[in-house]
């Protein structure tokens, strides 16, 4: 049986952030998005190597990185999912996929006000 290991490495976009009402693009939030109520990202971490499904491809497993971005919008949910780097559709579905179920964000705040935060994260996927 092949061991398996998802390598998750989130960059953050240097906090870009835009306002739900308003297109504009802010460089730094004051209070980052909070997953689970845990501080730092190692719950999301945890949540994608517990759900991202691969279950369809078990016979044809590859190793390689996909990029995807998604945003966490003002009420804190999982939006705008897409894949900047394409490992291949069916390991890029299963990640969307994961996201989009994502349980709901804290979301994070501009002077005290909730916004639409944009991460870009990517993700190795090893089956060495």
């Amino acid at each position: 049986m092949k061991s398996t290991a998802l390598i998750l490495t989130l960059i953050f976009t240097a906090g870009i952030a835009c306002s739900q009402t308003d297109t504009t693009i802010f460089r730094f939030v004051d209070e980052m998005p909070i997953f689970k109520d845990s501080i730092g990202l190692e719950a999301f971490h945890s949540y994608l190597n517990q759900n991202v499904d691969l279950s369809d491809i078990q016979e044809n497993l590859i190793s390689g990185k996909l990029i995807v971005q998604f945003c966490i919008d003002s009420n804190g949910y999982t939006t705008d999912i897409k894949i900047i780097k394409s490992l291949r559709d069916d390991f890029d579905n299963a990640v969307v996929n994961t996201i989009k179920n994502s349980p709901q964000w804290i979301p994070g705040k501009k002077n005290g006000i909730p916004v639409k935060m944009l991460y870009i994260m990517p993700m190795d996927f090893d089956f060495q």
